[in-house]
């Protein structure tokens, strides 16, 4: 005990320690310690004067199973609500030394690398299927049939839906992975509020996204997008990437998570987004996202940017932590813990849980994933385009010419070489028909067809009739 660190004599004690596992211990370890160590008559260490503690980590210290090498040292705060890690070490004789400011209750967990990566694992998707997933759609009045497609359902499921606003494509996020979205005419937008997780790892893909300016949205986990696809257009295409910037955003956000929930012993994932979105805080992640030096392996990016974070804002993170749970600490202390929760090793296995997300991250990068609306326009037989056009020429003999190309169709319009007429009176025209309220009509002046008689020998368009010839 250093001199001057309590001002009358008194004794230390210490509890019989408890196992205590779960919900009941930092982190929801599965093997932890809970003890109080106090002065007897209540009294507190001097400020600046913390006391040098020695505990063995052998018997009632030591639940069965647990490697001393792993111990963790949480102390309650001064308001005895909340926890906060403080700084130990473990010698080769399995004793934790700990320098305490604060005597309270105190709980020293073992926690292996597997409990650690669950703390920050994803859960399992239901890759489910809505029973209103249409994969086309007649319009009988324009004659086509709108179909969509996705190159990979296992990932993405592609659907369409009819509303007031028009033809709607929807696409369900089947992975368990964030989506970049990009597309050249279709506006994709979430039907759903964003969870903490996706909010963080959005905007941290934004961040790093923001020189490229190439993503147009993100598609989170077990989420619908949607978009109303432009009617002037026959073909529209969205595609999803599993961006290397989402997944370095999902590795900085598990390290982060790990981070802050180790320093204080457990906390709502909501309430974490609320420390690293801060205004406080965020700036400084920006500044340490874009100063990052850029590498082509993924894991090594992704372990450069976590380290560059909390290099740069791990106090800052600590003291909003800190603000958000209503604890005011002394700033001797914050400095301590994030020296300690920095140094390299220093949090159990957080880079090999860096490493972990990122292999399973790895898996996703199996190319992008196109999403594509087209509209299939419908085409007349030769005995319907013949029947139309004795509808034109009634007492005539219409045939299509056997020396043309039959009935050629493209976006609604049909067209065909056709014999009119019987004897001398023979003549050849290209008919064009257009599918208008459910029906083929013959193409009337001012419907521009031109460039199909430009493909025919420049044939000059002609009127005859009210009707378009070429």
């Amino acid at each position: 005990m250093p001199e001057g660190a309590v001002q009358q004599e008194t004794k230390l004690s210490i509890s019989e320690p408890e196992l205590i596992s779960g919900d009941d211990a930092p982190l929801g370890a599965s093997k932890a310690v809970r003890f109080d160590l106090s002065f007897e008559d209540g009294i507190e260490p001097a400020e600046g004067k913390p006391l040098e503690v020695t505990i063995p980590l052998s018997g009632n210290m030591l639940p069965e199973g647990a490697d001393p090498t792993q111990a963790m040292f949480y102390t309650r705060t001064t308001s005895g609500e909340n926890r906060i890690l403080v700084p130990s070490t473990v010698n080769e004789k399995g004793e934790l030394r700990v320098s305490l400011a604060h005597l309270s209750e105190k709980e020293i967990i073992f926690l292996n690398n597997e409990e650690l990566l669950n703390l920050v694992k994803d859960s399992d998707i239901a890759a489910g299927a809505s029973t209103e997933c249409l994969q086309e759609i007649e319009n009988t009045n324009d004659g086509y049939t709108l179909k969509v497609n996705s190159s990979d359902t296992t990932r993405a499921l592609a659907c369409l839906v009819a509303n007031d606003n028009g033809q709607v494509l929807q696409i369900t996020n089947r992975a368990n992975f964030i989506y970049s979205v990009t597309s050249s005419d279709v506006k994709m937008a979430s039907t759903e509020a964003l969870e903490a997780d996706d909010t963080v790892v959005t905007t941290f893909a934004s961040i790093i996204d923001s020189n490229s300016g190439s993503v147009d949205s993100y598609m989170v986990r077990e989420s619908t997008i949607q978009g109303v696809l432009n009617p002037d257009n026959d073909s529209s295409v969205v595609t999803l990437t599993a961006s290397a910037s989402v997944g370095w955003s999902e590795v900085i956000w598990k390290a982060l998570r790990l981070f802050v929930e180790t320093s204080v012993g457990g906390i709502a994932a909501t309430t974490i987004a609320d420390v690293v979105l801060d205004g406080s805080v965020l700036p400084c992640i920006t500044g340490a996202l874009s100063s990052t030096e850029r590498s082509d392996d993924f894991l090594t990016q992704s372990t450069n940017m976590v380290k560059n974070i909390l290099d740069s804002c791990a106090k800052a993170i600590i003291n909003k932590t800190l603000e958000v749970v209503g604890e005011n600490v002394f700033e001797s202390t914050v400095e301590a813990l994030v020296k300690y929760l920095t140094g390299l090793g220093a949090i159990l296995g957080l880079y090999d849980v860096i490493s972990s997300a990122a292999a399973g991250l790895i898996d996703n990068f199996k190319g992008d994933v196109r999403v594509k609306a087209e509209r299939e326009y419908y085409c007349p037989t030769e005995e319907e385009f013949i029947t139309t056009a004795n509808e034109i020429f009634p007492g005539e003999k219409n045939d299509i010419d056997p020396l043309g190309y039959g009935v050629a169709c493209e976006n609604g319009w049909a067209a065909a070489m056709m014999i009119i007429g019987t004897g001398i009176s023979i003549t050849n025209y290209i008919i064009f028909l257009h599918y208008e309220n459910g029906e083929w009509r013959m193409a009337t002046w001012g419907q521009d067809i031109s460039p199909w008689c430009d493909e025919q020998n420049n044939n000059i368009p002609k009127r005859i009739g009210g009707y378009y010839f070429c």
